[in-house]
């Protein structure tokens, strides 16, 4: 009798319900750099595609946005040192016009008018709701196209894909900016390329959902780019290293003629190179208007300047939880939790995984951990230290997501059967505590408790939701454990 699929809906209702936690933890406007975002999109959706004119009192590019808008972020920007009065206050330039400055003006206008049209539905502080609900979608949908990809006798795949979407990931998800959007795109592209590796995957649905994601994951952000060609030159690595036993390595190129139509593949390849030359036109070109604007980088001391261990510690925990700002740090309770858990996947992969591919998960490693260094070192002359862990989670994802399929195709069966559905355990007492540090903070914060559109959520509520979202997460885990593996790495009907 034919195996019902799974093509991951367990999980990606696990995701929206934590987003829903989420969604009520964060006051609007407070997510990193949320009100460069909003305004952003706001413009882009009046038609303001390409911003010129730079803030004299501010920072960014000036944009018209609707004084709703302005009123209702006006509070929580004038609580932020480095916002100035063209940003929180503006200029009157028309009914219900103000022109405002953004940070975001040299940003991509195509995730800004994905989330800045369904808005104009909404008013004030309502329109940054909207703004996150798509933000939200946006990435369940990619995060689906990931879950699919994995198969059904894949548990320890699947807790890597939940280990992914850490509390710092989950918390980018539900925030109007890209960096969310940016993440998910990457896991999915991630899970996609893997998924060609693997016998019994679907190849044409694989590789579609690696274009998409590819062709999002390139627009999105100025490091677009380089995570593609990066995550691309990894799983390519990983192809050629990968053991013969077990989900044999297949040659790709010709997995995909035999599997794919060639109008497919030239079609497919087609769409990532031009969002590619389209992002890349755009990174070279947005630059080129205006004078800058940002009063922090045009006063950089040499203490601005500096680089020291210190920021490298402070980046890899920056990947773990850190919200709603950068220098927000959450409770040490939370970085044990999740760390635990990483470095017990990381050993687990190293012990039962063949040589060559536990190799190129500690090279992966490796790469995320240097990455933000090289890119800091590269940028501070002009934009100081302003890196900041997130900012590296599409390329580090990489390598749980290895060490997750290194362990299903290890030299020997693991036994330990409970570890996968205690890693979704770990992952959702990292997240509630997250949230209920985050409404504490918020809640202690007179400018959050007096914001009339912001409901403080009852701990008992962000409670219920994680815990629902962790047994969905486990419902999603367990059902992987329905094939059990022979010796020989093959799989067999229980």
């Amino acid at each position: 009798m034919h195996r019902r699929k799974a093509p991951g809906v367990w999980f990606v209702l696990g995701f929206l319900l934590l987003q829903a936690a989420w969604f009520v933890t964060v006051p609007p406007f407070r997510g990193s750099d949320e009100i460069d975002h909003a305004y952003r999109a706001a413009g882009v959706a009046t038609g303001q595609w390409r911003l010129s004119d730079s803030a004299e009192e501010g920072r960014g590019k000036l944009v018209r946005v609707p004084s709703d808008l302005v009123e209702a972020a006006a509070p929580q920007c004038e609580a932020l040192d480095y916002m100035g009065p063209a940003n929180c206050v503006g200029r009157a330039v028309g009914p219900a016009q103000i022109e405002v400055g953004t940070g975001a003006g040299n940003y991509n206008p195509v995730f800004y008018a994905a989330i800045g049209f369904p808005s104009e539905l909404a008013t004030g502080a309502g329109r940054v709701y909207v703004m996150r609900l798509v933000t939200a979608l946006w990435c369940g949908l990619l995060l689906l196209g990931a879950a699919s990809r994995i198969p059904r006798a894949a548990s320890w795949l699947r807790s890597a894909l939940v280990l992914a979407v850490s509390p710092v990931a989950a918390y980018s998800m539900i925030v109007a900016a890209p960096n969310g959007v940016e993440i998910a795109a990457a896991i999915a592209l991630w899970c996609a390329l893997m998924a060609l590796l693997v016998d019994g995957a679907p190849t044409r649905s694989s590789w579609w959902i690696a274009v998409i994601a590819g062709a999002t994951l390139a627009t999105l952000r100025l490091l677009g780019p380089l995570f593609l060609a990066l995550i691309c030159l990894t799983v390519l690595l990983l192809s050629l290293r990968a053991p013969r036993e077990g989900w044999r390595p297949r040659r790709i190129w010709r997995r995909l003629v035999d599997r794919c139509q060639r109008w497919e593949l030239v079609a497919g390849a087609s769409i990532v190179c031009a969002a590619v030359t389209a992002a890349s036109w755009w990174i070279l070109t947005a630059g080129q208007t205006g004078t800058g604007g940002d009063f922090r980088t045009q006063k950089l001391t040499e203490e601005d300047l500096a680089v020291g261990a210190g920021d490298w510690v402070l980046w890899q925990l920056q990947t773990i939880a850190a919200f709603p700002f950068r220098d927000q740090v959450a409770p040490l309770s939370v970085y044990a939790i999740v760390l635990s858990v990483v470095v017990a996947m990381l050993v687990l992969s190293v012990m039962h995984a063949a040589r060559a591919i536990s190799f190129v998960v500690a090279l992966s490693l490796l790469g995320a951990i240097l990455l933000p260094l090289v890119l800091t070192l590269v940028t501070r002359s002009s934009q100081g230290v302003i890196w900041q862990g997130r900012y590296g989670l599409p390329y580090s994802v990489g390598f749980i997501l290895m060490a997750g399929l290194a362990l299903e195709v290890g030299r020997q069966v693991l036994e330990l059967r409970w570890v996968p559905l205690a890693t979704c355990v770990a992952l959702g007492v990292a997240s509630f505590l997250s949230v209920r540090h985050v409404v504490h903070l918020e809640g202690a914060r007179s400018v959050s408790s007096q914001d009339s559109a912001w409901w403080t959520p009852p701990v008992g509520l962000l409670a219920g939701l994680v815990l629902v979202s962790t047994a969905l997460f486990m419902r999603w885990v367990a059902s992987g454990e329905a094939v059990d593996r022979n010796p020989h790495g093959g799989a067999n009907r229980e």
